[in-house]
């Protein structure tokens, strides 16, 4: 069994027996710590056990109050001459857990939270009845509908007629290339004069 717990801004995955570093906690080596921020329980073979667990709580002992490895703080700006180092040590505090204590005596298991819900047949049969339903429905406001190749309703309606174009005249301020240039033809062939 395992939880996951929440202390000191982050979230730690516990389970009994093991030791975690987390941020620095009130008390001394050897006294009794109470997490009661439990976000998560399961089992160890991943199956959700409680997802909103409400009265469970996890309890440690404090093994060692103590400051954590050194992290370095370089800071650097190039061409300009600028470097600054310090080291910084965090506060830590080691927890041993005992025990994930839960307000029930016994935790549902999985397979009792699926039998709990609705099955798949029954939530089938409630979606075919709502379909009849409404196809009773639509039948009875006079609409003729026929089921599709696929399944879909299709219903029946009158072909489209075909749209009418209409031909715009150009702008005022069109460019000359869009405008119409008509030239006038002479249907007579120029005479020649014969000497």
């Amino acid at each position: 069994m395992y939880a996951v717990i929440q202390t000191g801004g982050k979230q730690y995955r516990v389970s009994p027996g093991e030791l975690i570093k987390i941020e620095k906690m009130p008390g001394a080596i050897g006294d009794e710590v109470r997490f009661e921020a439990v976000l998560f329980v399961g089992e160890n073979a991943g199956s959700i056990t409680n997802s909103i667990s409400e009265g469970v709580t996890v309890r440690g002992t404090i093994v060692d109050q103590n400051r954590n490895d050194k992290i370095i703080v370089f800071k650097f700006k190039r061409r300009k001459m600028y470097r600054r180092k310090s080291g910084h040590r965090q506060e830590m505090t080691a927890v041993r857990i005992e025990e994930i204590i839960s307000a029930k005596s016994k935790v549902e298991s999985p397979k009792e939270v699926v039998a709990s819900k609705e099955s798949k047949p029954t939530v089938a049969k409630k979606q075919a009845k709502a379909k009849k339903q409404s196809a009773d429905t639509k039948q009875k406001s006079g609409k003729a509908e026929t089921p599709d190749s696929k399944g879909k309703k299709k219903v029946s309606t009158k072909p489209a007629s075909p749209k009418k174009t209409t031909k715009t005249k150009p702008s005022k301020g069109a460019s000359p290339s869009t405008k119409k240039t008509t030239k006038k033809v002479s249907s007579k062939k120029p005479v020649q004069d014969k000497e």
